[in-house]
């Protein structure tokens, strides 16, 4: 059976703990920590090789979190990272895709995003 190898991130805390409790019980997952939320193990990210990286965060960790996510994005774009936060009960999926440099693929892309407002966007004569 092949297991995904899930680097779980996140400061001692019930919500880390209840993750790594979840995830140690499942057999196609493979647990890698927990690790603290530091950036200076992110060049360990190459020895370990994560499938995905969960992130169990506390309200005060958010900001850190956030720059965090973006430094693994930008050094490691094929990585998936899962922010689990209990301050708004919420799971949030940040993944990164290249796309060919093309103008009608940004075209396509932007029109196939979904609209995040509900309002009328033509003007009103």
């Amino acid at each position: 059976m092949l297991k995904r190898r899930v680097l779980l991130l996140g400061a001692p805390s019930l919500l880390a703990e209840g993750v790594e409790r979840l995830l140690r019980q499942l057999e196609d997952v493979e647990v890698i920590g927990p690790w603290d939320l530091n950036a200076q193990r992110l060049p360990r990210l190459s020895e370990v090789t994560p499938d995905i990286i969960v992130v169990a965060e506390e309200s005060a960790e958010v900001a850190d979190t956030g720059s965090l996510t973006s430094q693994v994005l930008e050094q490691h774009p094929d990585l998936t990272i899962v922010r689990i936060g209990m301050q708004q009960n919420t799971i949030r999926l940040y993944t990164s895709r290249a796309l060919p440099a093309r103008t009608t693929e940004l075209v396509d892309l932007i029109r196939s995003l979904p609209l995040q407002h509900l309002e009328e966007t033509e003007p009103k004569v």
